[in-house]
């Protein structure tokens, strides 16, 4: 009698332990993580909205019974953003009209994703202002130059169904603007230029337009420093740093006396221990010390040797008062580079501390590109 009780307890303690792992198994089984996202509101993988529609996205987890539902945060990204845009916190706004991807992606989970089709259909918007910068607005500009005036006019609502524009001159003689909105100075004088919406609203604005004859002032270049993006190139024969770039040359032209000049390599070329990637920006900064007015460069090729590959073809400004932000002053300017010395302007004067200056094309021969005096331009308009 006492075996058989012995025997049955050590039975039920036995079944109790197997029970008991059992149990601990389910319990791992049961943890049930995100399989699968998807955006709400898609009907048959598609959202419809109109132009200027706003849609904030709503993303649905399964299983709904996932423990780790929490953790997700998303980044969102549009095919075409002409068509639509959508910002972090994945708030779309519509813009164009025509279809465009949307794509969803897990932060936390690179192997969850979703795509969906935006589709976007037109409506009518009137166009609300048309808006120049204020530096424009009010322009002196000497004769035989030209503006390219799309570039400066933003157009409101962004999502204006005609952006069409409409040009005209009080003074056809004095400056003449082409269908496609290219200004060009003829003549001394004052003319008004008019731009229309053509969307049938009347809105309207205009650019008091003064031309004039203008003289060139160096600003002074003492104290000045510069700084390269780049090691400079030395040697016997090209002399040279970055300050021979504003060092004052006392003859011009001579072989025996020519300064010194600043010679960059070129992107995707080397040149002894020096080598540039073809996709690095070659520059210079200049720091003036204090803010200057400006609004033209003069640029001294070297001469010692005048070959046309050694010579920088297109250039841009920036301008910058902390010497770390940037701004556009002007982009793709030309430089002549069969002229020795080259004078190079824009219609608007800039005031900054800090001048950069982008090397933006050069000869495909040759490995630098050499420059052996540069100074900034105020222009001087008459009365």
């Amino acid at each position: 009698m006492k075996l058989n009780y012995w025997i049955i307890c050590i039975v039920t303690l036995l079944s109790a332990s197997v029970v008991s792992c059992d149990s601990d198994n389910d319990e791992l089984s049961d943890v049930i993580k995100v399989t699968r996202i998807e955006v709400e509101g898609a009907i048959d993988n598609l959202i419809e909205l109109e132009v200027a529609d706003e849609h904030t996205l709503n993303v649905k987890l399964t299983p709904d019974e996932a423990v780790d539902k929490d953790e997700y945060t998303y980044t969102y990204l549009s095919s075409n953003e002409d068509i639509f845009k959508v910002n972090e916190q994945g708030v779309i706004t519509a813009l164009g009209e025509g279809e465009a991807a949307l794509r969803v992606d897990a932060v936390n989970n690179t192997d969850l994703w979703a795509v969906v089709t935006i589709k976007v259909k037109s409506k009518l918007f009137l166009v609300e202002s048309l808006n120049v910068p204020e530096k424009f607005k009010d322009l002196y500009i000497g004769v035989g130059k030209s503006i390219n005036l799309p570039d400066l006019i933003s157009i409101t609502p962004e999502y204006a169904t005609n952006k069409d524009l409409v040009y005209s001159s009080s003074n056809a003689s004095v400056a003449k603007v082409s269908r496609k909105g290219v200004l060009s100075t003829l003549s001394l004088g004052n003319a008004t230029i008019t731009i229309n919406a053509d969307d049938g609203s009347s809105v309207e604005t205009t650019i008091e337009l003064h031309v004039r004859n203008s003289t060139y002032q160096n600003l002074d270049r003492t104290d000045w420093t510069v700084a390269t993006s780049h090691q400079y190139f030395a040697d016997a024969t090209v002399v040279g740093s970055p300050e021979s770039l504003i060092d004052e040359p006392t003859a011009y032209g001579t072989d025996e006396n020519e300064p010194t000049c600043l010679c960059m390599v070129k992107p995707g070329k080397s040149l002894g221990d020096i080598s540039v990637g073809a996709n690095e920006e070659v520059h210079f900064i200049i720091d003036m010390k204090s803010e200057q007015e400006f609004n033209g460069f003069k640029l001294r090729h070297r001469l010692k040797n005048g070959s046309a590959f050694l010579r920088l073809i297109e250039a841009s400004v920036y301008g910058s008062n902390n010497g770390a932000d940037f701004l556009p002053v002007a982009e793709g300017l030309s430089i002549n580079v069969e002229e020795d010395e080259v004078l190079v302007d824009w219609p608007t004067t800039a005031t900054y501390r800090y001048l950069k200056l982008t090397y933006d094309k050069w000869h495909s021969s040759g490995s630098t590109v050499q420059i052996s005096d540069f100074n900034l331009l105020k222009l001087v308009y008459e009365d």
